[in-house]
């Protein structure tokens, strides 16, 4: 149980210092039960793309690109 606790404080320790506009941000952690608070995220990046309804522009592609490769 050390190690594990260990691992959850070292995970929480560099989830907290990676703050960027891309990352969704770790907003707490709780001890009992072992668990993690991440900010909520509407949908997911796949359903995204590959939503037929809502065909992307090349404008719109290359700033997700862009995105992704900032990081």
């Amino acid at each position: 149980i050390a190690s594990l606790f260990a691992e959850f404080r070292r995970e929480t320790k560099l989830m907290y210092q990676l703050q960027h506009p891309n990352f969704i941000r770790l907003l707490g952690v709780s001890l009992k039960p072992l668990c993690i608070v991440m900010e909520l995220m509407a949908g997911n990046l796949y359903d995204y793309l590959h939503d037929k309804s809502r065909p992307l522009n090349w404008r719109l592609r290359v700033s997700l690109a862009e995105d992704i490769a900032l990081g």
